[in-house]
């Protein structure tokens, strides 16, 4: 049932991704053609810096969602995959990793140290 609604999800993320990435080609297409007109030195060149500052202040959000629209349709495609790494960023798993303690030698203390019991599974720090 769960992988069933996931990959109706991924779908929706698909054609969510699409349309994004529809409109970042519309408006570069657009940059292109006001760079041209620049390049002629038509007599609108404020207008047209203007327009280019219009669409560089649309596209910059747009390539944010469109990436981040790309990695969660990913995560959400592979989520019950054994093998997937879940990413930290969009989820709440976090990688576990060993404990340590930390232990300074000191040649002064030596039978302190070795009176101490140490765990296997500890790792040891050395200054």
């Amino acid at each position: 049932m769960n992988e069933k609604n996931n990959s109706e999800l991924t779908k929706e993320y698909k054609k969510s991704l699409q349309l994004i990435t529809d409109r970042i080609e519309e408006l570069k297409m657009k940059k292109k053609e006001l760079e041209a007109k620049i390049k002629t030195k038509d007599k609108v060149h404020i207008d047209v810096s203007k327009s280019l500052i219009e669409i560089e202040n649309r596209l910059i959000p747009l390539l944010q969602i469109q990436r981040n629209v790309r990695e969660i349709g990913i995560e959400v495609n592979n989520y019950y995959e054994r093998s997937w790494w879940r990413s930290e960023k969009y989820t709440l798993n976090t990688r576990k990793s060993r404990r340590i303690v930390p232990s300074i030698f000191n040649v002064f203390e030596e039978q302190i140290i070795n009176e101490l019991i140490t765990d296997n599974g500890d790792e040891r720090i050395t200054l």
